[in-house]
């Protein structure tokens, strides 16, 4: 099979249609080309710069290289066999070699040594649209055309058509230009060709780069949906078991299933508490894969914000009082009613009181504020007068409202270093990772929040002083 193919290489005009259109536009820039030198021509012919012989030759050699491309373009066309066409071309760059060097005759010979940059862009054009050895040839062709007009001349076989008649170089000269010119045209061929294998291999390398980042695309898409179905199943195989553990341990503690002694109380209460935290950070877990996916919804609806902080203060109230932590609040400035979702304030508002009551020590406090905001001169203003500062938001994310609710938990807690501030609210970070850690949890429940409170178009954000200097996290949303 590959004998028969290299026997008769293509039979198809498909395969020598880019060799005809390179072809095309190839002659499309030599009639530009010789028009744009006519004119030059003609114009210095008007000037008395040169003589009627020079415009004369000049006219009959531009006219030949435009006449010469519609019988090659229409031989061409008609050629089948790819070897064939791509002989065919060097054909024709043969004959524009000629026309070139037919013009550069009828300005002198020698004398119009100023024509040369065009044999060096005859050169230079075809290194993008032919393979890497063409310049080279192209270049060999053009130093025996060149070096034959001159040797013609000088022999006196062909007359030299000078522009100005008094005007002589002596044959040591000529050659001497004739030695310098031959390795510059090669040199020009080893720049088209170098320069032209550089953009393939850039090009080459910029394909498998999309086709490389097309494939890991394909991958984090079916990663994606793996990964979707993983938590799904995980949702459902994990979660209804450890409904019925919490379940049936709430039965056992409230004694719908019989009298239980003090040790089996104690572990009962384990039981559902510690199943109720697992069950808290699967939740988590699956919020984040929604949030990582772009598929969580925010349902806005008229929500009973002062509502939600009195349930939430009474949630942790025996909580805080049990562990000696003092539970104070400031929401009397509270807007009664907000749009929001209720159950991600909810959850944003549990993360920060649960974060605050586990990393305030005995003895310490906690203190809830809620303050309607609205936007004066510049100035944040609550509905006493008090002027409250707010950080600087970025452009995008800007907050382009006249009214917020801002909701500050402030504690007596650890403290954090300015340098974590920014970092807890990263999914899995934690101030202190080590597995001895004194406080126990997932790093999720801010990263969450964050989350929560930029649907909302909002901002969440956290002060402190420093280590065992208490921590106060802000956040606001537009109401």
């Amino acid at each position: 099979m590959r004998a028969q193919i290299r026997q008769n290489p293509i039979i198809s005009n498909d395969y020598t249609k880019p060799i005809y259109q390179r072809q095309a536009q190839a002659a499309k820039v030599r009639s530009i080309g010789g028009f744009i030198m006519w004119s030059t021509a003609l114009t210095a012919y008007l000037l008395d710069v040169i003589n009627f012989d020079n415009f004369a030759y000049a006219s009959i050699a531009v006219l030949y290289m435009i006449f010469i491309n519609p019988p090659a373009l229409w031989i061409l066309k008609r050629i089948k066999n790819t070897n064939f066409a791509d002989f065919f071309t060097y054909f024709i760059s043969v004959l524009e070699i000629i026309g070139i060097t037919a013009i550069i005759h009828s300005f002198g010979g020698i004398e119009a040594a100023f024509l040369l940059p065009i044999y060096a862009a005859a050169i230079a054009y075809v290194g993008p649209m032919e393979a890497r050895k063409k310049p080279y040839i192209i270049a060999l062709l053009i130093n025996i055309c060149f070096l034959s007009l001159l040797h013609l001349e000088h022999f006196g076989i062909l007359r030299t058509i000078k522009v100005n008649p008094d005007y002589f170089m002596p044959w040591n000269y000529q050659l001497a230009i004739m030695t310098t010119v031959v390795p510059m045209f090669f040199i020009v061929a080893f720049i088209s060709s170098y320069t032209v294998q550089l953009l393939k291999n850039n090009r080459e390398k910029l394909s498998r780069q999309n086709e490389d980042l097309r494939l890991a695309l394909i991958k984090a898409n079916e990663s994606e949906r793996l990964k979707s179905e993983f938590l799904a199943n995980i949702s459902h195989e994990l979660r209804t078991p450890l409904h019925a553990i919490i379940g049936f341990s709430d039965l056992l503690n409230n004694h719908y299933l019989g009298e239980l002694n003090n040790k089996q109380k104690d572990s009962v209460k384990d039981i559902n508490s510690s199943g109720k935290h697992l069950l808290a950070i699967i939740n988590d877990l699956l919020d984040i894969s929604k949030m990582e996916a772009g598929k969580m919804e925010i349902d806005i609806s008229q929500t009973n914000l002062k509502m939600l902080l009195e349930n939430s203060l009474n949630l942790f109230g025996s909580m805080t009082q049990n562990n000696g932590i003092k539970l104070l609040s400031d929401i009397v400035d509270c807007p009664e009613i907000i749009p929001a979702d209720e159950r991600m304030i909810r959850q944003v508002l549990y993360n920060l009181l649960s974060n605050a009551t586990k990393f305030t020590p005995e003895g310490g406090s906690i203190k809830v504020s809620a303050h309607h905001l609205s936007r004066s001169n510049s100035k944040w203003i609550t509905k006493k007068g008090e002027v409250l500062s707010l950080p600087l938001f970025n452009e995008e994310d800007k907050i382009d409202c006249r009214q917020l609710v801002r909701i500050s938990v402030a504690d007596t807690g650890i403290g954090l270093k300015k340098e974590y501030m920014k970092l807890i609210f990263n999914p899995f970070v934690q101030v202190d990772g080590s597995k001895s850690r004194r406080y126990q949890g997932t790093g999720l429940g801010l990263s969450l929040s964050k989350q929560f409170i930029e649907l909302h178009k909002g901002s969440i954000w956290v002060e402190s002083e420093g280590e065992d200097k208490g921590c106060t996290f802000h956040f606001v949303i537009p109401v």
